[in-house]
């Protein structure tokens, strides 16, 4: 199923070898070999011209390359068993693969639309949970700065026993997965659990001190308003949500010593990017947009949700291709459960997007509803929130929250009047009754 070139032969055509995540490979006569160099191949098999794909270097292979079910799907062609020869689609329009071979979906793949778990199923590693991930392959490194700052050390928290039962299993599982060390640090943060709706808890790192020292990266994340307005045109989606991107990336060395926590049973730091640090989406960030660069035109990345989008079907399928292969070459996994395949609609960071606009998502303005006044500063910064990040969908929003933000000032007591009532009902209206946004068309 995949597609290798020796590396003699990778070398004699003077192919630019890169470094790839590890690959173990298991040959059809049971003879295996591992891989973790890739190169990107262009060139002409018989008389089909090949598109630019990546096929993974081997260093002991009987045949210079190898040519498997992933570029048979990339090159749009078929097996003609009889003539032993490639037949291309359109050249035999009336012949289809189904008809020349039958391949068994993996039953996780059964409820996805049959193009896609074709497409997928090349790619098992992308989808297969079973299979142990391996982390921190990213050809890139976090860094840590924090100048000539010392050591923070976190005053310790106590735990409940619940609290201490999920931390230490999180230990272990991060432990196992290679994200996480033993350490000697002087550095120490605290653990965090997070009660969450559905009555489990979610493992977090507090690494405030850290943060506050640290010098901070100012890649910009993308703005909302500037994805969406790039949606013109667009009629058919794939919403792809990874999982535990934030591990592929490995923090320097030297800077590992600076993420350290405790736990009931020691000291640990991580090897891969955590999240709570402040440079985390950047980083994350800046990776997602080199590796996809290829394929900006019809994907919009954010941190680790990824959409693509086309006018027509066809084209979505060819896009997800690519985009897949990427994913996949770079040692990504998809969390299928969050991932919405070849969809006319779809839920996109609190939007349902679809080819006529951008509406809200009932969903989260479900709570709003029963949203009761603030009592305090902290409860009213979390409602304004809400009324911030959909801010496009309500008119002349500054003016309407003036009494409400009035309450935020530095030196204004909390003190809700018969107006900051008002304007908080007129907005929770608002936000309830949003209207659909059509794209924005430049040609106007």
């Amino acid at each position: 199923m995949l597609s290798t070139i020796s590396l003699k032969e990778a070398q004699r055509l003077m192919l630019d070898i890169l470094d790839a995540p590890p690959l173990y490979i298991t040959y059809g006569n049971e003879t295996k070999g591992i891989s973790d160099k890739s190169v990107w191949f262009c060139g002409k098999v018989q008389q089909h011209t090949c598109k630019g794909y990546y096929l993974r270097v081997v260093k002991t292979q009987n045949y210079p390359i190898i040519l498997g079910m992933d570029w048979l799907l990339r090159a749009d062609v078929l097996l003609d068993p009889v003539h032993k020869t490639l037949v291309g689609r359109t050249d035999t329009p009336q012949i289809h693969s189904n008809s020349l071979i039958t391949v068994a979906i993996d039953p996780v793949l059964q409820d996805l639309p049959k193009e896609v778990a074709a497409i997928l199923q090349l790619m098992p590693h992308l989808y297969n949970t079973d299979e142990k991930q391996t982390f921190t392959t990213a050809p890139v490194e976090h860094r840590i700065d924090t100048g000539d700052a010392r050591p923070v050390v976190s005053r310790g928290k106590r735990l409940s026993p619940k609290e201490n039962e999920v931390v230490d299993e999180q230990v272990e599982i991060l432990l196992a997965k290679g994200v996480i060390r033993a350490s000697k640090s002087p550095w120490c943060a605290n653990p965090v659990v997070v009660p969450k709706p559905d009555g489990n808890y979610r493992f977090c790192t507090n690494f405030r001190g850290l943060n506050q020292v640290t010098i901070k990266d100012k890649f910009p994340l993308p703005r909302m308003e500037d994805l969406i307005d790039r949606l013109l045109g667009s009629k058919w989606y794939h919403c792809l949500d990874l999982n535990s991107a934030y591990f592929q990336i490995p923090i320097l060395e030297e800077h590992r010593c600076k993420t350290a926590f405790r736990s009931s049973k020691g000291l640990w730091e991580y090897n891969s990017l955590a999240q709570g640090l402040c440079n985390s989406p950047a980083t994350f960030a800046r990776y997602m947009e080199n590796i996809l660069s290829s394929v900006s035109s019809f994907t919009i990345k954010y941190l680790d949700d990824v959409l693509c989008f086309a006018q027509t079907q066809e084209a979505s399928l060819e896009q997800l291709k690519q985009v897949l292969y990427i994913l996949n070459h770079w040692n990504m996994k998809l969390n299928l459960k969050k991932c919405q395949f070849l969809k006319q609609e779809v839920r996109f960071l609190g939007f349902i997007i679809s080819g006529t606009g951008v509406k809200s998502n009932p969903d989260k303005i479900l709570p709003i509803k029963s949203w009761k006044p603030p009592t305090c500063t902290q409860e009213l910064m979390q409602f304004l929130g809400i009324c911030t990040f959909y801010h496009k969908f309500v008119h002349n929003l500054a003016d309407k929250a003036a009494p409400l933000y009035h309450l935020l000032k530095k030196d204004s007591p909390f003190l809700w009047t018969q107006q900051c009532e008002a304007a908080f009902q007129h907005l929770k209206s608002a936000l309830i009754q949003l209207p659909e946004l059509a794209f924005p068309d430049g040609n106007l």
